[in-house]
């Protein structure tokens, strides 16, 4: 797989849907709020940048989570099982069971207007799996910057091999997107 589709260079193909972009839920998180007990009922939100984009009525009856919500104004209902697997220090860790497919997973996917499904079933990849070679130099890069001031210098605290260290990976990430780019334009001007 080292082409992409038509992509030269990139991961995968950018034709499947973004788990990113689709509502999810977590059932560590759940778990972790005590909303996975018998009879637990609440409701469950989900906001980007500020604003309201979802809510799910959550209810806990016997080993399943009940979920109502609407989706483009008509109202939708459905359950997920669950199922546990002993820790080895004692307890137990809960998973969701995909209605598509019955596997144990952390994390289902509400995508467009159908159910809630597990990522495979649901046809989503991760956006970093549809980056190429450009694109992971400039994330690469945004995280090293994150560690400087927002000016470039080095912050108070910083031991200055360790400023020295990142000022030269930024660099090397530098270096890997004009490569990327010379390779781009070699392979355009083979055409």
């Amino acid at each position: 797989m080292s082409r992409g589709g038509s992509r030269w260079g990139a991961g995968r193909p950018a034709y499947k849907g973004k788990a990113e972009h689709c509502l999810s839920l977590d059932v560590r998180r759940l778990h972790r709020g005590g909303h996975l007990k018998p009879g637990a009922a609440c409701s469950w939100g989900w906001h980007r940048e500020g604003k309201r984009v979802g809510e799910v009525g959550l209810e806990m009856i016997g080993n399943a989570l009940h979920l109502r919500f609407a989706v483009n104004g008509r109202n939708a209902s459905h359950s997920i099982g669950l199922t546990f697997t002993a820790c080895p220090f004692g307890g137990e860790r809960p998973w969701f069971a995909c209605p598509g497919c019955c596997r144990r997973v952390a994390v289902v996917y509400l995508r467009g207007a159908g159910p809630f499904r597990c990522r495979q079933c649901n046809q989503l990849a991760y956006a970093s799996q549809s980056m190429d070679a450009m694109d992971r130099a400039w994330k690469k890069q945004q995280r090293f910057e994150s560690k400087l001031n927002p000016d470039g210098g080095k912050p108070k605290g910083m031991h200055w091999a360790t400023f020295e260290r990142l000022r030269d990976l930024i660099a090397d990430c530098d270096m890997q997107r004009e490569a990327a780019l010379a390779l781009a334009f070699d392979k355009l001007l083979m055409l």
